[in-house]
């Protein structure tokens, strides 16, 4: 059952277009209603419990801003701004998807034991793996992240890459995995199957990638999320890992969910460059992506070994240490 979205603005057509773009999508934990007075608002509380209040930035009725429910967010006319008046902000003029992507990622802070089974998903932690230069490590980094954070946690490391080489790394062909998955949810919606999708490695669960590249390439980036998020409620991960790969597209979307992006750096100077135009990118999808983001200089492995053996090795290679090292008391 979905919760209320209350969107009070004295824009009734900014308000009753944004709430009919919400509810759209009926992946959206929400139901938005909209409201252009504060009269109309307070009627409507008086019935029906309201999880999340968007209240425009200027606002100065300290009645409205002591409601009781469970987060209010502030609507601001200015890009960038992340908070008011420490009540969390969300900027106004962006697309819809953007901004219910922003208020998604807004409910990590959501810790309520009674919160409804359609918000489990945001406890989950998500972790991104991105960089623009290649030959950093960047995949061997995120896996041995992945199996060293197992130890303690249920995680979950998903590769969108077109063309990902992944299943080398375990020694293994498999068959399902992310192609079948994004299948099945388009035939079934939520109720899609997860047998035969996932495999383990070391605690590590792991999706196959996609069997052709057209099936991620060809993939509208918010149905692959949408696919992410419900494994992961399903399956009550606590942490995922992601690595979008080249797909900029896919970084977009899952961007505002992110509690942590890596970003491995190549030691060539002439990758630096790169490096720098896609923090500059991140900041523009995400306001406060720099507060997340830190940048990596990646141990170099050089081994003859190749598949699951090296895999293993790198578990207590330089990289394995390394990644100890950035984790500390976690693992």
């Amino acid at each position: 059952m979905k919760e209320y979205l209350a969107i009070l603005d004295t824009d009734r057509a900014y308000a009753d277009g944004l709430a009919k773009s919400l509810n759209r999508d009926e992946h959206f934990p929400f139901y938005a209603a909209c409201f252009a007075d504060k009269e109309a608002l307070l009627g409507f509380l008086r019935e029906h419990p309201v999880a999340v209040l968007l209240l425009p930035q200027e606002l100065e009725d300290e009645d409205l801003k002591h409601l009781d429910v469970r987060q209010t967010l502030y609507l601001t006319d200015v890009r960038g701004y992340t908070a008011v008046d420490s009540v969390p902000a969300v900027f106004r003029y962006q697309p819809v998807y953007r901004l219910k992507e922003e208020l998604m990622r807004l409910q990590t802070c959501i810790t309520d034991a009674g919160a409804p089974d359609e918000q489990a998903v945001f406890r989950t932690s998500f972790i991104g793996v991105q960089s623009p230069a290649g030959r950093t490590g960047k995949t061997g980094f995120a896996l041995v992240l992945g199996i060293l954070l197992a130890q303690t946690s249920k995680v979950l490391y998903m590769n969108l890459e077109p063309f990902s080489g992944l299943e080398a790394w375990f020694g293994e062909s498999a068959e399902g995995g992310l192609s079948d998955l994004l299948f099945s949810m388009e035939v079934r919606g939520k109720d899609f199957p997860l047998e035969g999708c996932m495999r383990e490695f070391h605690g590590l669960s792991w999706i196959p990638p996609a069997r052709m590249a057209e099936d991620i390439l060809k993939s509208e980036p918010g149905k692959v999320r949408d696919a992410v998020l419900e494994a992961a409620k399903r399956e009550n991960f606590d942490v995922v890992i992601l690595d979008p790969g080249t797909d900029y597209r896919m970084t977009e979307v899952f961007l505002p969910l992110l509690q942590k992006l890596y970003v491995p750096v190549a030691r060539t100077g002439a990758q630096d460059e790169k490096t720098e135009r896609f923090l500059r990118w991140t900041e523009r999808v995400r306001g406060d992506a720099a507060r997340i983001t830190e940048k990596l200089t990646l141990p170099v492995i050089r081994t003859f070994t190749t598949g699951k053996g090296y895999l293993e090795q790198l578990i207590w290679s330089e990289m394995g240490d390394y990644v100890r090292s950035l984790l500390g008391e976690k693992v």
